[in-house]
């Protein structure tokens, strides 16, 4: 797939992909809370597994001379042990996420809004710039349509006092002056218009030729960081979880060994052997033969 440039596809569109890229910063920032969140929630699951197999487990002398007896007591006794280094799997992925995670996605946030913040400070800079030489221009061009009506009402003037025979040759003269002076006015104004368009040209193919895409270009720069980093911290995410299966799986198959071992017969010989008397059953009663009184 072609990767079109931001610079080109989207040179009128800074506004939009400001927004964008705060967005895109946003949810990173959305998603850092989330991987916090998570190590919350297997903390507190490893805490309350731990919590759970300490309640349970055999606490006095006499309680692990039973639990220790019997196949079936054993193998509850391997499954608290085992849930106890289950829990500790549970911690881990936490420590993961939060090593190989979230303080990656902290680094990228950083990274980026600094970045992000450099590249809307010099578009705002150079928009100035263009804004401006804009104004310079509108003002040119207003002074040189004062300056030019200025000197249409002058030459007027000055045809009419031309064509008035009442006035004298100084009134003539100073109508003449007036127009020559409102003239002259009006070619400087016209210079100085032309002078502003050019500068205004020479600034805006700077900007949309130059400065604007440079700008863009730096941000989907940005935005291929933040994506390929976020990226990155997915896999970890994953990894943080799969890297402890096979531990998780010894401990189950610890259970399943246990339990395997129970055995009711062996459990009702121990009982046996333990309780056993080894006396007799008592016999039958015999009936007292009848007393003579």
């Amino acid at each position: 797939m072609i990767n079109q440039s931001w610079s080109i596809e989207l040179w009128d569109q800074f506004d939009n992909v400001s927004k964008y890229t705060e967005k895109s910063l946003q949810f990173c920032e959305k998603y850092e809370s989330f991987l916090k969140d998570r190590c919350t929630i297997e903390d507190d699951y490893a805490k309350g597994l731990k919590k759970l197999t300490k309640t349970y487990a055999p606490k006095l002398k006499e309680q692990e001379e039973f639990y220790n007896k019997y196949s079936y007591t054993v193998a509850f006794c391997s499954t608290l042990k085992e849930l106890h280094d289950l829990a500790s799997q549970h911690e881990i992925i936490a420590e993961n996420l939060r090593e190989h995670a979230i303080k990656k996605i902290q680094i990228t946030i950083k990274e980026c809004r600094e970045q992000r913040k450099k590249c809307l400070d010099e578009y705002n800079k150079i928009k100035r710039q263009l804004d401006k030489q804009n104004d310079l221009l509108t003002k040119s061009l207003r002074k040189y349509e004062e300056c030019f009506e200025s000197a249409r009402r002058a030459k007027e003037s000055y045809e009419k006092a031309h064509e008035d025979l009442d006035l004298s040759r100084a009134q003539l003269e100073k109508a003449r002056d007036v127009m020559t002076f409102k003239s002259k006015t009006c070619d400087d104004a016209h210079t100085n218009y032309t002078s502003q368009v050019s500068q205004y040209n020479d600034t805006q193919r700077l900007f949309y030729g130059q400065q604007l895409p440079s700008i863009l270009l730096d941000l989907q720069e940005l935005d291929g960081k933040r994506s390929d980093e976020l990226k990155k911290i997915y896999f970890h995410f994953i990894q943080s979880h799969s890297e402890v299966l096979p531990r998780i799986q010894r401990c189950l198959d610890e259970m399943s060994k246990q339990t395997e071992q129970l055995n009711s017969y062996t459990d009702s010989q121990i009982v046996i052997d333990e309780y056993k008397s080894g006396y007799a059953i008592p016999n039958d009663e015999k009936v007292v033969r009848n007393l003579n009184i």
